[in-house]
């Protein structure tokens, strides 16, 4: 008679089987645990909100712009997400938010650069940011040299336009230009007049005032105090030459041909 061959039993198996599944659920069990006390417990927390860089943004402002407290969950907002709050408080400029475990927040903001002054009409001194934003003085701070914006209560967002771009002159130049006033004409509705500190008196438009700075800048720095007009084309008249009896346009023609 044949041998028959008898099969394998298959029972250790499923105890095995069984006893891995245990060990399982009991380590899932315990790691939902601790995660319960962890989240339960203060290393979870926020413990401290450091904000940093504002000077005419009431820190009030930041932490409501923030929306956490002091005692909430340290996950309740990522970084990026807190970032997205404070940005869009009207003088912020640029925000960088650092979340430190455990428990600690650091938020640094930046505010938009101060580029002119206004004078209200109780008399009192006013700064114009880069946005356009109009804010008051801080007690103690030393003032900038920057120019006066006069004469523009009927232009405001003309007002802010100009902002923007002062924001992109050089300091030096900046701090050189001590008003800027509207002078409209019909073919020139932005047209816009400086008065310099080193005696300069320059005739331009909003529009062409970004082309027109380094022309300015390079008149201003090599010429004597005199008249300069920067629109379709570039010319520049010293007041010596304008007053003369009899004087001609013989010095701004030459320098409308040297337009850089």
């Amino acid at each position: 008679m044949a041998n028959q061959r008898i099969p394998r039993l298959t029972e250790p198996k499923k105890k095995k089987s069984r006893g891995k599944k245990v060990i399982f659920l009991l380590l899932l069990f315990f790691i939902v645990l601790l995660a319960v006390l962890f989240f339960r417990s203060s290393i979870s927390k926020i413990d401290s909100i450091e904000i940093k860089g504002y000077h005419y943004t009431e820190r009030q402002q930041v932490g409501q712009a923030l929306s956490i407290e002091i005692g909430e969950s340290f996950f309740t907002a990522s970084a990026g997400q807190l970032e997205k709050r404070v940005i869009k408080l009207t003088n912020i400029e640029d925000v960088t938010v650092v979340k430190r475990f455990p428990g600690k927040i650091q938020v640094k903001v930046k505010e938009f650069g101060e580029v002119a002054h206004v004078i209200g009409l109780d008399g009192k001194m006013s700064i114009v940011l880069s946005n356009g934003n109009i804010v008051t003085p801080i007690k103690g701070k030393s003032i900038k040299l920057m120019p006066v914006l006069s004469g523009w209560e009927q232009q405001l967002d003309k007002q802010r336009t100009l902002s923007m771009l002062l924001s992109d002159i050089p300091q030096t130049l900046l701090s050189d230009i001590s008003q800027i006033k509207p002078d409209p004409t019909a073919s020139y509705p932005d047209r816009i007049r400086l008065y310099t500190r080193s005696h300069f008196e320059v005739i331009t438009t909003i529009g062409y005032l970004p082309d027109k700075i380094d022309f300015m800048r390079a008149i201003i720095g090599e010429r004597e105090p005199g008249e300069i007009i920067l629109l379709e084309a570039n010319s520049y008249r010293s007041y010596e030459t304008k007053l003369k009896p009899g004087g001609t346009d013989s010095q701004s023609n030459e320098n409308e041909n040297s337009e850089g």
